[in-house]
């Protein structure tokens, strides 16, 4: 969720994100996604240049966006570890590769990399944003 403007005491959000409303909760598991769903969002990172950067962690995917998302119908500008949006499978239901991830839990930024805590492979993964 997130508010337009810092909020100074305890308020509604503006806009939800990965869910169609504020009262959404649908977890869609084993079904292909378009992005704008998540399943199990562990982790978010506050990209340089303003983008954000989300863990969706049963999808076994981050999301990244450009700029912070500021609804449901906001798309990402990227995935990482799968080939596409819709694509969920740990590791793509492959061996463990270079870039795959399963059960990505924990991010951080700095710059221009993004470190993914990439739990189910026992191992931190860094991405250069090019």
């Amino acid at each position: 969720m997130g508010w337009a403007s810092h909020p100074e005491a305890d308020e509604p959000a503006d806009w939800v994100f990965g869910q169609e409303d504020f009262t959404g909760s649908t977890e869609n598991p084993y079904r292909q996604h378009d992005g704008r769903e998540l399943r199990f969002p562990y982790a978010v990172a506050a990209l340089a240049g303003g983008g954000l950067a989300v863990a969706d962690t049963a999808d076994n995917r981050v999301l990244v966006f450009d700029s912070c998302p500021t609804g449901p119908s906001d798309h990402p500008d990227a995935v990482l570890a799968q080939p596409h949006y819709g694509a969920i499978g740990e590791n793509r239901w492959e061996l463990v590769a270079l870039d795959t991830l399963c059960w990505p839990y924990g991010l951080a930024a700095h710059e221009d990399r993004l470190a993914v805590a990439d739990s189910g492979n026992n191992r931190v993964v860094l991405w250069r944003r090019g």
